[in-house]
C-alpha cells in the first residue's frame, strides 16, 4: 500500500509539474535566423522557391538522410507545395501561399497531417549582384495548451533556431557552389 501511495505521489507532483510548464510555455513560438549568402538573389532565391531543390540544403534531411520530399504544383507560384516524410523529423506538408519575385516567400507548414496550429514560414531576401541577405522566420500561432509545456520543457524554439541557422549555411553553401560554377 505504501508503493501504491508513493508512486501516486509521484504521478500527482509530475503532473502538477507538467501543469505548470503548460502554463508557462508559449501560446506563439517566433523563430528567426539571417545569413548573407555570397551569390545574387537570381542563384538563391529559386533554390527556396523550389521544394524540389530543398533536400540539397534542408537541415532536416541532413538530420535524417532517409527523408522524402515530395513536392507538388509549379516550383516558384503560389500554390506549389512538398510533402515530406521521415521517421526522426515526422511528416508533414508546406505550400507557397504568397510570393513576390526575388524579394519575399510565404508559406504554411502543417507538421502533421492533421495539425490545426497555423505556422508560417516567411523569407526576405535583399541584395545586389554580388550578395544576398536572407532572413527566415518562423511563426507558429495559438498553440494548443497541452503542448506549451512540451515546448519549454525540451527548448523547442533553441532546437528550431539551430536549425534554421544551420539551414541557412547550407543554402550559402548551395548557392555559392552554383555562383561559382556558372562563372567558370
Amino acid at each position: 500500500m505504501k508503493t501504491i501511495r508513493i508512486t501516486l505521489y509521484i504521478f500527482i507532483g509530475l503532473s502538477m509539474l507538467y501543469l505548470l510548464l503548460c502554463f508557462l510555455g508559449p501560446a506563439q513560438m517566433h523563430v528567426s535566423a539571417t545569413q548573407t549568402i555570397k551569390a545574387p538573389v537570381t542563384t538563391v532565391f529559386p533554390l527556396v522557391a523550389d521544394f524540389g531543390k530543398w533536400s540539397d540544403w534542408s537541415p532536416w534531411k541532413h538530420n535524417d538522410s532517409t527523408m522524402t520530399y515530395v513536392p507538388q504544383g509549379t516550383p516558384g507560384v503560389v500554390g506549389h507545395q512538398v510533402h515530406w516524410t521521415s521517421r526522426r523529423e515526422g511528416n508533414g506538408h508546406q505550400e507557397i501561399i504568397e510570393l513576390r519575385p526575388n524579394t519575399y516567400i510565404k508559406t504554411e507548414v502543417h507538421f502533421s497531417e492533421t495539425q490545426t496550429v497555423q505556422a508560417n514560414n516567411e523569407w526576405h531576401f535583399s541584395g545586389d549582384s554580388t550578395q544576398t541577405t536572407v532572413n527566415w522566420e518562423l511563426l507558429v500561432k495559438d498553440e494548443p495548451f497541452w503542448v506549451r509545456g512540451l515546448l519549454l520543457g525540451f527548448g523547442v524554439q533553441g532546437i528550431l533556431t539551430d536549425y534554421y541557422k544551420n539551414g541557412l549555411k547550407e543554402l550559402g553553401a548551395v548557392a555559392e557552389d552554383l555562383q561559382a560554377q556558372s562563372a567558370q
